[in-house]
């Protein structure tokens, strides 16, 4: 509930203050797309993560995460031609590299208080 509070005082504050939102028509689709960013893109995904680190541990949890910044890349590539620099590819290697060797050690149960099994 704190998230959706924070996330969504932004909007109430423009919409509050007369000259920010005077002339400013938000139509159906417009409130169908915040509410769609605001469910599929923050709250769920939150949500999920959050859950999600009860049961691998925060520093799994954090550099597996990290693999959201090599499917820019790859995506980038496909979808807009672009042509990643070599200090990107570097980049991508080390995140990499990091994932494969916390999947490889494991991290053993938070509540235990070891750092790896």
């Amino acid at each position: 509930m704190a998230g959706v509070f924070a996330w969504s005082l932004p909007v109430f504050a423009v919409m509050s203050v007369p000259t920010l939102s005077r002339g400013v028509e938000v139509t159906k689709e417009a409130w169908a797309a915040i509410a769609y960013l605001a469910v599929f893109c923050s709250i769920l995904p939150f949500t999920i993560w959050t859950a999600a680190m009860k049961r691998i541990g925060a520093v799994t949890s954090a550099i597996v995460l990290l693999a959201e910044l090599i499917f820019g890349v790859v995506i980038a590539r496909i979808v807009l031609s672009e042509t990643p620099s070599p200090a990107t590819l570097v980049g991508c290697c080390v995140i990499a590299a990091a994932i494969l060797v916390v999947g490889l050690k494991g991290e053993a149960d938070p509540a235990d208080g070891r750092a790896g099994q």
